[in-house]
């Protein structure tokens, strides 16, 4: 029995082997010491990919690994210290022919430090981005994907004041949570087709302001309950639904809650409503 169990073993580790041989996968790693940079301008570059980006344990490094076909994927990195950059590219060869390329596994993954200032900047083609920024020192975010699915969260808040976050994904879902902890003084968030849900809670600077450009799809908006807000609309379409929270009174084409009329300042947002649903929650 036990040697029918060890020649099983085997097999499976030798089937495996085999497997990864057939599929030519590479592993690889990078790490980098950016502890003596002032603000980083990191650039990430993707044709088809899994990222994930998440705060590294070491305070002044960033750790790069990815998984990936060595025959259709190559990865690149361009450090400069003096100009205080960090490229990212991770490419798929022949991305424009017509191939399946969602039926391939692609990963990359990249630990980022948050006593190093970071100006975040992703440019995706392809992909389903999962990025937990909490707790980190970003100065400005910029993300942009054509298809996919982006899922960004701020567990904790950022530990400077982040001029700008900048999102646009054209074609998928978009969630985005406690975005308020990214402590931005300017959003621009674009959602083409497909799900969107926003969420501003957190610990919000003042004042601050977003735009939602918003074209075909359902829309979800969380607000903060004890926060200044103010609600104004671009342009609505007859195909268009809209509820506006009660907490919110008419001022003009302006609604704002309790909190906004005592203090005249906050959080103001404005919408650019396509065709679908828009539902505001407070809580």
């Amino acid at each position: 029995m036990k040697h029918t169990l060890f020649f099983g073993m085997c097999l499976i580790c030798l089937l495996m082997i085999s497997e990864a041989r057939a599929r030519r996968l590479e592993t690889e790693s990078k790490s980098f010491d950016v502890s003596r940079i002032n603000l980083l301008e990191l650039k990430i570059e993707i044709d088809v990919s899994t990222l994930l980006i998440e705060k590294h344990s070491k305070p002044g490094i960033i750790d790069v690994a990815a998984a990936y076909d060595e025959d259709k994927y190559t990865l690149d990195t361009e450090f400069d210290k003096a100009d205080e950059t960090l490229v990212i590219k991770f490419d798929r060869e022949g991305f424009w022919e017509k191939k399946q390329h969602r039926e391939e596994n692609a990963d990359l993954e990249i630990f980022l430090p948050d006593a190093v200032e970071i100006e975040l900047k992703i440019s995706m083609k392809v992909g389903v981005a999962k990025m937990n920024l909490g707790g980190l020192k970003l100065a400005g975010v910029r993300c942009k994907n054509w298809i996919g699915e982006i899922d960004i969260a701020f567990d904790e808040p950022n530990h400077c004041k982040m001029e700008y976050f900048d999102l646009n994904n054209k074609i998928g879902s978009t969630k985005i949570k406690k975005l308020g902890n990214a402590r931005f003084i300017d959003a621009d968030i674009n959602s083409g087709t497909g799900e969107l849900e926003v969420d501003f809670r957190g610990a919000l600077e003042t004042p601050s302001k977003a735009n939602l450009d918003l074209d075909i799809g359902e829309t979800t908006v969380i607000l903060p309950r004890d926060f200044g807000i103010e609600l104004s609309f671009s342009k609505l379409w007859f195909l268009s639904e809209v509820s506006i929270p009660r907490e919110f009174k008419e001022s003009g084409r302006r609604y704002r809650n309790r909190e906004f009329k005592k203090y005249s300042k906050g959080l103001r947002i404005n919408v650019d409503q396509g065709i679908g649903s828009l539902d505001f929650d407070v809580r």
